[in-house]
């Protein structure tokens, strides 16, 4: 496995067997779009991408929408950001 980019706020790790993990944020604003590029480009597929918001003013009673808008490549996705959310961290797992 590769644990050279292990700990940077965006980065990869690749495990025993060729599954690849792909992490880091981004900031956002209300209503926007954000093209997000891989730290690196996966070699076959792009399996499935989660985001979290995070908001430091929200008291637990608001509706922060966010999804995927264009469907994840091998090079990165777009999310679509519907909200005040200040960051929104992704997850991302392939080969």
């Amino acid at each position: 496995r590769d644990n050279s980019n292990a700990i940077d706020d965006n980065g990869f790790i690749t495990l025993t067997g060729g599954f690849i993990l792909q992490w880091g944020y981004f900031t956002s604003g209300v209503m926007t779009t954000k093209a997000v590029t891989f730290p690196m480009e996966f070699p076959n597929k792009c399996a499935n991408v989660q985001l979290t918001g995070y908001d430091s003013t929200d008291s637990g009673g608001f509706s922060d929408d966010t999804g995927i808008y264009v469907l994840p490549t091998t090079t990165g996705f777009t999310a679509s950001v519907e909200s005040g959310l200040e960051r929104i961290y992704w997850l991302a797992i392939g080969n």
